[in-house]
């Protein structure tokens, strides 16, 4: 085994297998951070520095450059786990539950700043669900989705 290999945490034949031992709750938390950091009402934000920053053009186009990368992994992820359908269940059940949670008097609806946090955070649990849904799926069904040819099959794994 390389030493690159051992720092990286690939063995043979399992390349990027290390990834897979990261918890859900650590890849929201994960999702969480890249999606604050991205944009956040602080006015702190990477966002804010590629757009508004008088630091070098090079350097700003490199920080934005990783963002747009990062965030593309994230984006194909989710609608490869969501497409369509699943995105509007997803809308309908945190709908459901922003509703719930100002018809309780949690949140509310005239304060433009609540809401302001509150999006980024949606944000990152959609992202961390669109990125985890194969293990999701798995773990809910004991099933694994194969992909062939764009057409999507499970396998049973518990009668196998």
């Amino acid at each position: 085994m390389s030493p690159t290999s051992i720092l990286i945490g690939k063995t043979e034949g399992e390349p990027m297998q290390w990834l897979n031992r990261i918890s859900i709750t650590w890849w929201f938390i994960i999702t969480f951070v890249f999606v604050y950091a991205t944009w956040n009402p602080t006015g702190y934000s990477l966002f804010e520095y590629v757009v508004f920053s008088h630091e070098p053009y090079s350097s700003r186009f490199v920080v934005g450059a990783l963002v747009v990368a990062v965030g593309s992994l994230y984006l194909h992820e989710t609608h490869q786990t969501f497409n369509k359908i699943g995105l509007i269940i997803f809308a309908c059940i945190v709908g459901a539950a922003l509703w719930k949670a100002i018809d309780s008097g949690i949140l509310s609806t005239t304060n433009s700043s609540v809401w302001q946090w509150i999006t980024p955070a949606i944000v990152a649990f959609l992202l961390t669900v669109g990125l985890q849904g194969g293990r999701i799926y798995r773990n809910a069904t004991g099933r694994v989705p194969v992909s062939v040819d764009h057409t999507t099959d499970a396998i049973d794994h518990h009668h196998s």
